[in-house]
């Protein structure tokens, strides 16, 4: 008995030690792009509910593609509304391979952080709008797009 109680514990803190050492992930989101072609029009919104006003957060975009996505790289706007409704907007470049081509992440699935250490000066809903911003209003091959945002440990 009191070796299933020991187990017990041992199995039950390693499962609680596992949990607590990945990113703290409050929000995430996929969107399945309609014919794996991701066109201007097409843009994404993602509604991300910040609780925690004196915390930081990491806002990372998930991109899947095809096997032979030719790009090494996919420029995307991002649009910020707040709960007051201000907005702003800029343009980033989603790095997924390096100069010698060679795919940053996994091969067809790209975690790229484009909001590092955000800080916000209330609490609410905030709505974050991707759109795909490339030479080409048709973008092939691209099969997901996500946002994760990680709520950052103090320090």
């Amino acid at each position: 008995m009191k070796k299933i109680s020991i187990l017990s514990i041992v199995a039950f803190s390693l499962v609680f030690s596992l949990q607590s050492c990945g990113p703290n992930y409050i929000y995430t989101k996929e969107y399945t792009i309609q014919n794996n072609t991701w066109c201007y029009r097409d843009s994404l919104t993602f509604d991300v509910p910040i609780e925690d006003e004196k915390a930081k957060y990491t806002f990372s975009l998930l991109l899947s593609h095809g096997n032979d996505f030719p790009n090494e790289n996919v420029y995307v706007t991002l649009a910020t509304k707040s709960p007051d409704g201000t907005r702003a907007s800029k343009q980033v470049s989603l790095e997924l391979a390096d100069k010698t081509g060679q795919w940053r992440n996994t091969s067809c699935q790209a975690l790229v952080p484009v909001i590092e250490n955000a800080t916000f000066s209330k609490a609410g809903k905030y709505s974050i709008t991707v759109a795909q911003n490339n030479r080409r209003d048709s973008l092939e091959m691209i099969e997901k797009i996500g946002l994760k945002v990680e709520k950052l440990q103090n320090n």
